[in-house]
């Protein structure tokens, strides 16, 4: 009888630690499969070009050009540096939501990832008014990272400029970006 307690013991151990292990190769698995999208997107940030985007969206963007353009009535060089800085921005803040990467590299991306937002949010809300988007609107990754971004920065005391009061201009919906 002991026997059979014992190993009934025995099997359960076994059971939990194959579950465990499992589960964790399961982890490991989904974010492998994500690891090469991440690299091509981390190759973008050793380029000029980002570098030149990022601060021509940042600095120049809304002195240049009127927010009631939306980002489709930009010039051409200017829409292309916005939708190349945001769009990248963009695949991070999904990878987030999606937590296919994990809280230690987002930090990184946060303070751009912020004040990306910041420069783009009233061309992008113009351009979901021009859309009609509702439900599932452009962008939507990008302000989910940013606002995670605001609270954190707003948290840790160091925000600039309407750093502690980010509220994205519609509810968020599960699942959707």
């Amino acid at each position: 009888m002991i026997f059979n307690v014992i190993a009934i013991a025995v099997s359960a151990v076994a059971l939990i630690t194959s579950t465990y292990i499992a589960l964790q190769h399961q982890a490991l698995q989904k974010t492998a499969n994500f690891a090469p999208v991440y690299m091509q997107l981390l190759m973008q940030f050793q380029t000029m070009e980002f570098h030149d985007h990022y601060r021509y969206v940042t600095t120049k963007l809304t002195a240049e050009h009127d927010p009631k353009l939306g980002i489709s009535g930009l010039p051409d060089d200017a829409r292309r540096a916005v939708y190349d800085i945001a769009y990248l921005f963009q695949g991070y803040g999904i990878m987030h939501i999606l937590r296919i990467v994990d809280d230690q590299i987002i930090p990184a991306m946060q303070l751009r990832a912020f004040a990306v937002w910041e420069a783009i949010e009233p061309y992008v809300e113009r351009e979901r008014e021009l859309q009609g988007l509702s439900g599932l609107y452009m962008l939507r990754g990008l302000e989910e990272l940013a606002k995670d971004a605001s609270s954190k920065i707003g948290a840790a005391g160091t925000g600039g400029a309407g750093a502690t009061n980010f509220q994205p201009k519609r509810a968020p919906r599960q699942g959707h970006w």
